[in-house]
């Protein structure tokens, strides 16, 4: 079994998603993520993206 690094951005965070790639991490997926909820209690959901480091 192969260890692996992995790391999570929220696509829109450019800064992120730069630094990321910059360290040498590429993309390998993307997901949904909901990390917190609206003053009406309904989930803010915004696409993730899943990186791993090659």
């Amino acid at each position: 079994m192969q260890n692996r690094i992995t790391a999570g951005a929220a696509l829109k965070n450019i800064s992120s998603v730069k630094l990321l790639k910059s360290l040498g991490f590429i993309q390998v997926g993307t997901e949904k993520v909901s990390f917190h909820k609206d003053e009406n209690g309904k989930d803010i959901v915004f696409d993730g993206g899943i990186f791993e480091l090659k």
